[in-house]
């Protein structure tokens, strides 16, 4: 017996996929290569949207924190406010905690 039918299925949304890449950017930013780890986060942050793209504004905001750069997290952070979805909202707090205290400033930190 032959069977012959239409069927249509939906198929998940087409993702980034950046286990690669992300494990990649952790690995150069652990060695100190800083700008590579970057460039790697900006260019996932360019590929994705919504509250994807503020997480990987958000992971260039926290790797420039630690590399003394106000001026660029500071960037940064506000490109992530853009997209971010309220979940996020506390790592946006701390990273903005971290530029006070990475500008002296440990009250307003508080």
């Amino acid at each position: 017996m032959l069977l012959a039918g239409c069927a249509t299925t939906s198929l998940p949304p087409s993702t980034v996929d950046t286990g690669g890449p992300e494990r990649e950017a952790r690995a150069l930013a652990a060695a100190g290569n800083v700008p590579a780890a970057l460039a790697i986060y900006t260019d996932l942050h360019a590929r994705a949207i919504g509250p994807e793209r503020a997480r990987w504004a958000l992971e260039v905001a926290e790797l420039l924190v630690d590399s003394n750069d106000g001026d660029g997290a500071r960037t940064w952070l506000e490109r992530a406010a853009a997209d971010a979805s309220p979940d996020q909202t506390s790592r946006r707090i701390a990273i903005d905690a971290s530029l006070s205290l990475l500008d002296g400033n440990a009250a307003e930190a508080l």
